[in-house]
């Protein structure tokens, strides 16, 4: 496959990943209200958020490499039959970490009990337990089906959990029943290992017609070493993700923690849009490694990483400014925190090309870049987590996370750079200048607390068109990345 055909299907991947992510985006939302109003007391959001840290923990500890193994390595592979060793391979290691991991749970099945702050039932342990292959397996099947460039597929099935779980709560509250807020851990459970099952169901019957499962499996040069550095790369991710969720919960309760996810949730609009495309890019980016078109690649770069930190600068300034109304969607108890919500969006616009520039690192097969700027940051953000809280409460749980991201950012800048000798890649200008407008109105919001909609409104406008013309942003960049057949002419590369 040449540079230009495949730079026009990541356009079109990309493309659709985003209509998709653009239809699917209320859903985060409306569960998380729905979970507000089938248990007003806050705990079934506070539950659902510790059942997803123990699945992100499941994955990261026991799927070795996690999602970024399969970008990395099958694009570059020439034949069906080297893909469906690599494959038959992973299958039964995953298989074998599947049955580690329900043994660790049946000989300690306390762990459990830890992880989800309450004294857990035998029949709820026994969900948890089956739901470790169904996951395990379903996010492997989905990053193969990303892997093979079926980008539409998998945007689909990246959905799945978000989409059955939004559906089971819409008719728990239009029939009025109370079986999520009685047992909320084994009926979500049971909803998310549902969809995994329809997830793997989809996955099989789009790979089984190029892959088989061979007896005698190949993993590439190179892959183990790679997946070791991505292993520890993955648990680091879920430390990021836990520490202050976990802090949170075990500090001021599971209640807090449901009035906290809402509000974190909001502020990671962005780097959850910028998920949906990020092992798009680390299979393009393979993929024109594996075709020897380099300046291609760097060209993409560029573009993609303007486009994004004038995205991510966009819905940090929406978010900052209408910060007090975004939390009242959520009942008056977020409300009362929206500052929170102002502080965790400019901490997720720090690292506004954590993304590109983490897929760009593996496409190099630089994993130890990846994992060493993930170690910082946790090693940042626990120490001061630690010293922070006591005088600062919840806010220095926040700050913690904000100076974490800054440590981050900064070591992806620098091993970025160094990929390349010559033509480095570098942040673009408008990355500053996008910061400066974000932490300048993130400062004004927190100052003028409460401030009217047209306020919000004109100063909304006044930001964007700094960051527009500061950036030195056009439309014609915009139309750059869209696919062929959207914008017309022929494409460039």
């Amino acid at each position: 496959m040449e540079a230009p055909q495949i730079t026009s299907n990541a356009r079109k991947g990309a493309a659709w990943s985003l209509i998709i992510a653009c239809i699917a985006f209320p859903l985060p939302f409306v569960r998380t209200l729905l979970l507000g109003e089938v248990d007003p007391t806050e705990h079934a959001r506070g539950y659902y958020a510790l059942i997803l840290l123990f699945l992100q923990g499941i994955y990261a500890l026991f799927l070795p490499g996690g999602r970024a193994v399969f970008p990395a390595f099958y694009p570059k592979l020439s034949t069906d039959d080297e893909r469906s060793r690599f494959v038959s391979g992973y299958l039964f290691l995953t298989f074998g970490m599947s049955a580690l991991a329900i043994l660790v749970f049946s000989l300690w099945p306390s762990l459990l009990d830890l992880l989800l702050r309450q004294q857990v039932d035998r029949r709820t342990r026994l969900i948890l337990r089956a739901l470790i292959p169904f996951i395990l397996f379903s996010t492997l099947s989905t990053s193969i089906v990303m892997s093979h460039m079926s980008f539409v597929w998998a945007a689909f099935l990246q959905r799945a959990q978000i989409v059955c779980v939004t559906v089971v709560l819409g008719a728990v509250y239009l029939t009025g029943s109370s079986v999520i807020a009685s047992d909320p851990l084994l009926w979500l459970g049971g909803t998310i290992a549902f969809a995994a099952a329809v997830t793997m169901a989809v996955s099989s019957s789009i790979l089984l017609c190029t892959i088989r499962i061979v007896p005698r499996p190949k993993f590439p040069r190179g892959c183990f070493r790679f997946v070791s550095v991505a292993y520890l790369d993955a648990i680091m991710l879920l430390a990021y993700n836990a520490i202050d969720q976990y802090v949170v919960a075990y500090c001021f309760g599971v209640a807090e923690l449901g009035r906290y996810v809402p509000l974190l949730l909001l502020a990671r609009i962005a780097p959850l849009t910028m998920q949906q495309i990020g092992h798009l890019l680390l299979t393009t980016f393979s993929k024109l490694l594996g075709a020897d078109a380099e300046a291609t690649l760097i060209t993409t770069y560029r573009r993609i990483s303007r486009l994004t930190v004038g995205f991510y600068a966009a819905i940090t300034l929406c978010l900052v400014l209408f910060s007090h109304p975004l939390a009242a969607l959520f009942g008056e108890a977020c409300a009362a925190e929206h500052k929170l919500l102002i502080c965790l969006a400019v901490a997720m616009n720090i690292d506004s090309l954590r993304t590109i520039n983490g897929m760009t690192l593996m496409a190099y097969e630089r994993m130890h870049w990846v994992f060493f700027s993930k170690l910082s940051l946790i090693i940042v953000q626990l120490g001061l987590t630690i010293a922070l809280i006591e005088p600062l409460g919840i806010y220095g749980v926040v700050l913690a996370k904000g100076a974490g991201h800054v440590v981050q950012t900064a070591v992806l800048f620098v091993a970025t750079a160094r990929v390349r000798r010559s033509d480095r890649l570098l942040p673009p200008g408008a990355y500053f200048v996008g910061q400066g407008v974000v932490l300048a109105s993130g400062w004004i919001a927190m100052q003028l607390d409460g401030m009217g909609i047209g306020w919000s409104a004109a100063m909304l406008a006044g930001g964007s068109l700094i960051v527009w013309f500061g950036g030195r942003f056009r439309v014609a960049e915009v139309r750059a990345m869209m696919p062929r057949r959207w914008r017309g002419g022929e494409v460039r590369t």
